[in-house]
């Protein structure tokens, strides 16, 4: 026995477009919304500005001193050299 109207167990041909079996319309549209989601991500994070931290020399400079990495001697000297070239 094929249904009601040769569509299955429902009248309405979308319903159970697999058969009968609603688990496959199912996970079709689960798929589909995951794949909609998917897209949107990446069309979102290619498209989006990244932040880009330009740091001077001087200041990736002042960040070793303040650091501990280099002493004041260094940096007075490293300081010297950057502005004057």
């Amino acid at each position: 026995m094929r249904g009601f109207n040769g569509y299955g167990f429902s009248a309405v041909p979308g319903a159970f477009a697999a058969g009968g079996f609603p688990w496959i319309a199912v996970i079709s549209w689960i798929i589909g919304i995951a794949l909609i989601a998917t897209i949107i991500y990446f069309a979102v994070k290619t498209t989006r500005p990244r932040l880009v931290k330009n740091d001077s020399a001087l200041d990736t400079l002042a960040g070793r001193f303040a650091r501990g990495e280099i002493s004041k001697d260094e940096y007075q000297e490293a300081k010297d050299i950057l502005r004057n070239s």
